[in-house]
């Protein structure tokens, strides 16, 4: 029997957007999307919010749009829930089946919330507990360590399975793009983010330092800008390297278009990411493996412990600890057929498994299942049994 779905969260974003798409090929009409703000204006400059979709309706766009959304969730058989106001969640069916999509809840830097909002949150969650809106629910958990806030909400009773973002992809031959990457005269290293504290941008230079050190011909390239909040970072790096000499051998290229960050992966050998704990998914590491890139990743980093697998697709280091980064990534540099294996397997995890098509036929399989009392038939990938990890490093 076909079921009504409905997806309700804050926006309808470039990482949700594709898998919402494929939803709807599934579902038809009977699948709706409530965008519950706005898209910004930043945002909708750079090409990350502002789709327009038919099976998209608006929390705030009218009165009249809002009593649909309203009576679509009060009517639906499955609510995918993201991040949604209290007070919304009182529409919601109590017979629905309720899928969470949540990143971490009480991620590192939330000691630094305000005692009012530490409370707000809180009382949420305890209220949510006690009286859940939806008495069937599950966690789709979106990061490696998000079970580990949700292990105290009864209504889930460990009921978590993986999850994530899913950005755009794209096939290519793979053995055509790892013959470019081969083309490298020097090694080709790229990091891709905002120049903010939790995505650790000063551990990529570092790592630029240790090369130089060590005589390693390379060249790194630093794609992203910081922020109002946090510029004086951006200088910092700039300072760093300078003062390390490394002005020839790191490019710091700032703000680029998505279509040209794309270009700066397919060219790599390596993709760093060196964010922390905070770092709840970590869109960049589906789009750099999606373009063969050997993945050198912090930990820390959400979609670290979902989308790899050890010296197998990519590579994990220990979370700010420098020498554990400086010698994975030499493993990398010093084993070159191991590194163009990983590469390649990185980029068929993205096509075969952990991308929206896949994600949306997984998805509807298992809300057949969970309908049926049954458990889930995927024993890796999206869909599949969500183990509870702490923040400690797993080799």
């Amino acid at each position: 029997m076909k079921k009504t779905v409905v997806l309700i969260t804050k926006s309808l974003c470039y990482h949700q957007v594709y898998l919402a798409d494929e939803l709807y090929k599934i579902y038809g009409d009977d699948f709706t999307f409530i965008q519950m703000r706005e898209p910004l204006d930043f945002r909708v400059a750079a090409h990350q919010e502002g789709f327009e979709r038919s099976y998209l309706k608006g929390w705030v766009r009218s009165e009249e749009e809002r009593k649909i959304c309203i009576s679509t969730l009060k009517n639906a058989d499955v609510i995918i829930m993201g991040e949604v106001p209290y007070k919304t969640t009182k529409y919601f069916n109590k017979r629905a089946l309720l899928l969470r999509y949540s990143e971490r809840l009480f991620k590192p830097t939330h000691h630094n919330y305000s005692f009012a909002k530490k409370c707000k949150q809180s009382l949420r969650y305890f209220l949510e507990s006690l009286f859940p809106r939806c008495k069937n629910q599950v966690l789709l958990s979106t990061g490696s360590y998000t079970p580990l806030d949700y292990l105290k909400m009864k209504p889930l009773k460990k009921r978590w399975y993986k999850w994530g973002y899913f950005p755009y992809f794209e096939k290519y031959d793979v053995n055509s793009l790892l013959e470019t990457k081969k083309e490298n005269t020097a090694l080709n290293i790229v990091w891709v983010s905002r120049l903010i504290s939790m995505k650790n941008p000063e551990s990529a230079i570092k790592l630029a330092v240790f090369l130089k050190e060590n005589g390693i011909d390379f060249q790194m390239h630093i794609v992203g800008d910081g922020d109002e909040k946090e510029g004086e970072l951006k200088q910092s790096i700039l300072n760093s390297i300078s003062s390390n000499s490394l002005d020839k051998m790191v490019i710091c290229h700032g703000k680029v278009e998505s279509e040209k960050v794309k270009t700066f992966y397919q060219k790599a050998d390596i993709a760093l990411f060196t964010s922390s704990f905070d770092d709840g998914w970590g869109v960049g590491v589906n789009e750099a493996m999606n373009a063969g890139c050997a993945v050198l990743c912090s930990h820390g980093v959400g979609s670290s412990q979902y989308l790899i697998k050890n010296y197998d697709n990519g590579v994990i280091y220990q979370f700010k600890n420098d020498q554990d980064m400086f010698s994975k990534a030499l493993y990398l540099i010093k084993n070159k057929e191991e590194r163009l294996n990983i590469s390649k397997n990185a980029y068929l995890t993205i096509v075969q498994e952990w991308n929206y098509v896949e994600a949306a036929k997984r998805l509807s399989i298992l809300i057949e299942k969970l309908f049926g009392g049954e458990e889930t038939p995927f024993e890796t990938g999206p869909c599949s049994l969500a183990p509870l990890l702490k923040e400690e490093f797993y080799e």
